[in-house]
């Protein structure tokens, strides 16, 4: 008995170790960048949330609702199983979280681990079942902040296939084939949708082609002592990928050269100045046909073969 405690002490120990070591590197960062911790609060709002729920009975009941509302809606089989996350960043709208089949193969995994009760089992249905806390205390169900979950719906599922196999009855074999060989299928609508019409669709939410143009832009920025690049403030994360681009293309040089800039077009702006906007706003459009001070000397286009952006230099 004694020999068997150490042995669990020791197993729990290693475990707990192997998963602190890696969190070191995180907490480390967190202690040396302490804002970081403030924009999360911030981020959640979890000051209003506290003060809201806090504030009279009826309000904190009416949070708790919708939190569950919230939370249950995350079991939708819409969600998990067809559609996804309502957003084109974290889903193409055409496949759920899991694979159709899992919408059998989960349920007869719970089924299996719930009868079963072993210890190991309860620690999966739990992973499962507390997948949605995340976001629920966010406000939303983002895929980000549910992705841990597809690891226990992965088990879940194969416990759902190991019940077909052995406890279920006769014909059992024959229906965990087709479920699991459905997934391969599934799997290749999923690719070819991803790499043909997902892209074209998702374009605008990840912000366009910006890569072009930010490429073309730092190529052609002198170096040195050179003119600005002025950026339209409308173009999404603009001073965050021109950093990132600069960075990759080896350009750090460039990186304060940036200035974005509202809805006037910058003036005066010197000779050899380049100016990165959006075909959306009016303005930029204007300038394509060669306007006196600001000539085009780039183009984007999308997937599709919307022109998106323009780059033009100062004369």
């Amino acid at each position: 008995m004694r020999r068997a405690t150490l042995l669990l002490v020791a197993a729990v120990t290693i475990a707990a170790v192997a998963f602190a070591v890696p969190l070191v590197p995180m907490a480390t960062w967190y202690v040396t960048h302490p804002e970081r911790m403030r924009q999360v609060v911030g981020a959640y709002e979890l000051g209003k949330s506290v003060a809201a729920t806090g504030a009279t009975v009826g309000a904190g009941l009416t949070s708790v609702k919708n939190a569950l509302s919230l939370y249950w809606s995350f079991f939708s089989p819409e969600y998990l199983f067809l559609l996804g996350d309502p957003s084109l960043i974290n889903s193409t709208r055409h496949t759920g979280l899991f694979p159709l089949s899992f919408a059998l193969l989960i349920p007869f995994g719970v089924w299996h681990l719930a009868r079963r009760r072993r210890e190991l089992d309860l620690v999966v249905l739990a992973g499962l079942v507390t997948a949605p806390v995340a976001a629920v205390a966010s406000g939303a169900i983002e895929m980000n902040r549910v992705m841990f979950v597809v690891p226990f719906g992965a088990l879940v599922a194969v416990y759902g296939v190991e019940w077909l196999l052995t406890a279920a009855r006769r014909g059992g074999a024959i229906v965990a084939f087709v479920l699991v060989g459905a997934v391969p299928l599934q799997f290749a609508v999923f690719y070819g949708d991803y790499m043909g019409r997902y892209r074209v669709a998702a374009g605008p939410a990840f912000g366009g082609n910006t890569r072009e143009l930010f490429v073309t832009a730092i190529a052609r920025a002198g170096t040195g002592d050179a003119p600005p690049v002025y950026v339209n403030a409308a173009i999404q994360h603009a001073d965050r990928y021109w950093r990132f681009f600069a960075l990759a293309g080896g350009r750090p040089d460039v990186i304060g050269r940036l200035h974005t800039y509202g809805q006037q077009l910058p003036s005066p702006a010197p000779a050899g100045a380049l100016l990165a906007c959006a075909l959306a706003d009016p303005e930029c459009a204007g300038l394509l046909p060669g306007a006196q001070r600001w000539q085009p000397i780039h183009v984007v286009s999308e997937l599709d073969g919307t022109r998106s952006f323009a780059l033009f230099e100062a004369r």
